[in-house]
């Protein structure tokens, strides 16, 4: 299991407009479980609270005052390195449920950009 917490910040300055500074944070939480021998499911939520950030550009979700988020993903570890993921993700946003389904498929391993350092 991982707890995290994350503060934000923005500067936005955007020529002819005002520049807008503001902060918010974010709280996540997000629980791995090993179903099976190749199976693996990942629980996570969130909260956001940014009665003060006030983006002008980036992510729309940040523009929000507050959001609850959660989600899970299935991963299936299949042979020859490939990867499954189906996942669900949802946010309640201003009394709403806005939802997103994920559907990835991943060949390989992970490589080191950088192996040098």
């Amino acid at each position: 299991m991982r707890i995290g917490g994350y503060y934000l910040y923005n500067y936005d300055y955007i020529r002819d407009q005002k520049e807008t500074t503001g902060d918010g944070f974010e709280a996540r939480i997000r629980a791995d479980i090993r179903a099976a021998e190749n199976t693996t499911i990942i629980l996570f939520a969130a909260y956001f609270n940014g009665d003060e950030l006030l983006p002008q550009q980036g992510d729309p979700l940040y523009t929000l005052d507050e959001y609850s988020q959660l989600g899970t993903d299935v991963i299936f570890h299949l042979p020859a390195g490939l990867r499954i993921k189906l996942g669900i993700s949802g946010q309640f946003i201003q009394g709403k449920f806005v939802h997103t389904e994920q559907l990835y498929l991943s060949w390989g391993k992970a490589f080191t950009i950088l192996k040098s350092l």
